[in-house]
């Protein structure tokens, strides 16, 4: 797609869907496989770097609001998709142009606050909490963010994604539970881990200090029920990073 502009996004957007179409009658190993197709075929697009292009057209950002959609769908759906259904959505930030991001952001929060009426039917938004891949999306937004200059015209997506209170360097240690069922993704390491060791070096004052106090933390509350699974893997991930 790279090396051929002419080819409208449009179609090449259209092609994956159909092609990647889960039907009734399929076995679950050729439902996963679609879902996967489906997922590279969106990776595929963004990769292209035809949506890092200026300005963003009416299609492009039609498309780009589908595929965010379509994401954050299979990250709802199963829990063993939350990973690469986050991995995408920051692939989908990576390459799009800075116009785009807060329409991306803007589909992305129901990952975070949840649309419930009261009784006298008013809308209320509802904290959901933070699952590893959820908090490890928000960490790596707030990276992606720092070198930016976005202005951000819904006040929940700058609420949840740029002033956040719950996410800063001397909270995180605080997010206990969240580390904790990090660790029941062995043999494999969270990518949680090595981004939080990436979001203190960047916004802690401190961040030797902070991150002692963090990994400290972990290694009393988190590491103790996990045993070793979690402590050589994280232990690993702190050294490159350090």
């Amino acid at each position: 797609m790279q090396f051929f502009p002419n080819v409208p996004l449009s179609s090449v957007y259209t092609t994956i869907m159909e092609s990647s179409t889960i039907e009734g009658s399929m076995k679950r190993a050729e439902k996963r496989d679609q879902v996967f197709g489906r997922l590279f075929g969106i990776l595929s697009l963004f990769r292209s770097t035809r949506f890092m292009k200026e300005p963003p057209s009416e299609e492009i950002r039609s498309i780009v609001e589908k595929c965010v959609e379509e994401v954050v769908g299979y990250y709802k759906q199963k829990q063993w998709l939350r990973e690469i259904s986050v991995e995408t959505l920051i692939t989908i930030l990576k390459f799009s142009h800075d116009d785009l991001i807060p329409l991306i952001l803007s589909n992305s929060l129901s990952l975070y606050i949840e649309s419930r009426p009261n009784e006298e039917n008013e809308e209320l938004l509802i904290p959901l909490p933070f699952t590893p891949s959820s908090l490890q999306l928000l960490l790596q937004v707030q990276l992606l963010l720092h070198d930016k200059h976005i202005e951000f015209d819904d006040e929940n997506v700058r609420r949840t994604f740029v002033e956040n209170a719950e996410v800063n360097p001397h909270h995180l240690k605080q997010l206990v539970s969240v580390y904790r069922d990090s660790s029941f993704t062995f043999p494999k390491l969270h990518a949680l881990w090595t981004v939080t060791v990436d979001y203190l070096k960047q916004f802690a004052e401190d961040w030797e200090e902070s991150l002692l106090k963090w990994w400290d933390a972990i290694t009393t509350q988190v590491l103790s029920m996990s045993a070793e699974r979690g402590g050589y893997f994280a232990a690993g991930s702190l050294a490159n990073r350090s």
